[in-house]
């Protein structure tokens, strides 16, 4: 049981020292595409949602035997789920303020 809850306590802390170099990389993408860039505290939270769903596949791939593809996966499934909203989010223009009745 020990060893159970050891290796609960060693994922967990993996799994959030992933999300913290990943958090690290989309505070550059967002330094680099946005003209006002985030604090801190708004791109974990940015993170931990674009990992929600190929964090657990990828690693259930490696897990497998589906090494490529589970890595692949991590890697290619948080630039898209990164880069792609930063972008529409540069490329929107500004919406015109409403002028009081």
């Amino acid at each position: 049981m020990i060893w159970f809850v050891l290796h609960l306590i060693f994922i967990a802390i993996a799994v959030l020292l992933y999300l913290l170099l990943m958090a690290y990389l989309t505070k550059g993408f967002v330094r680099l595409l946005l003209p006002r860039p985030w604090a801190y505290r708004q791109t974990f939270p940015y993170t931990v949602a674009t990992n929600l769903w190929t964090f657990p596949l990828g690693m259930l791939l490696y897990q497998l035997g589906h090494h490529q593809i589970g890595v692949s996966l991590l890697i290619i499934g948080h630039l898209i789920y990164t880069l792609v909203p930063l972008w529409i989010a540069r490329s929107s223009k500004p919406r015109a303020s409403r002028k009081p009745l």
